[in-house]
C-alpha cells in the first residue's frame, strides 16, 4: 500500500542550489560548454573504456545540401549511395539529416544498410502534407566501404535533401 500524499518532498532546495542563487548549481557549468562548442571544437561522444566502443564524430558544419533530387535516382528500386568521400575508413554508421518536399501525399524515400534485404529496419521519412516541407535526422548503419542503400518513391520530386552530420567511428 501507498501512502502517496502524506510525505513532502526529498530534497530541500539547498540540495540543488547551495549557493543560493536560484541557479541549480550543475546548470551553471552549461555556459563553458556552450562556450567551448560555440568556438568550433568538434563535438564527440566518447564511450572510452568499454569494449568495442564507438565515437560520434560531429562532421562540422557543411555549408550545402550533400545530395538532392538531381543527384539521386527516383524509380522506387534500391539503390546504392557511396559516401567514402564524406565518411572516413572504419566508420560503422552515418548520420544524415533529410528533407522531402513534394505536391504528393504519402510518397517517401528510405534508408538502409548496405546488403540488407529487408525493409523492417528500414529508416522512413514521408511526405505528410502537400508542399510542406519535412526535416528529420536517422542514423543508419553502413557497410566497410561506407556504402547505405535508399529509395525514393517513383516520381519527380519537388526536393530531396540528404546533408551528412556525422558517423559513428
Amino acid at each position: 500500500m501507498t501512502d502517496m500524499g502524506r510525505r513532502s518532498g526529498d530534497m530541500l532546495k539547498s540540495d540543488y542550489d547551495s549557493d543560493q542563487n536560484g541557479v541549480v548549481d550543475d546548470s551553471e557549468s552549461t555556459a563553458l560548454h556552450a562556450t567551448k562548442h560555440m568556438a568550433g571544437g568538434i563535438d564527440e561522444i566518447h564511450a572510452d573504456g568499454l569494449l568495442g566502443r564507438k565515437n560520434l564524430a560531429d562532421r562540422g558544419d557543411p555549408s550545402a545540401i550533400d545530395y538532392d533530387q538531381n543527384t539521386l535516382i527516383s524509380n522506387g528500386l534500391w539503390q546504392n549511395l557511396d559516401l567514402s568521400a564524406l565518411v572516413p575508413p572504419g566508420a560503422t554508421a552515418i548520420v544524415l539529416r533529410v528533407g522531402v518536399l513534394d505536391g504528393t501525399t504519402g510518397i517517401y524515400v528510405a534508408f538502409r544498410k548496405n546488403g540488407n534485404i529487408n525493409t523492417i529496419s528500414a529508416h522512413y521519412i514521408y511526405t505528410q502534407v502537400a508542399n510542406v516541407p519535412r526535416r528529420r535526422s536517422m542514423t543508419i548503419f553502413c557497410d566497410t566501404d561506407r556504402v547505405i542503400e535508399y529509395v525514393a518513391t517513383n516520381t519527380t520530386w519537388t526536393m530531396i535533401e540528404i546533408v551528412v552530420l556525422g558517423w559513428w567511428i
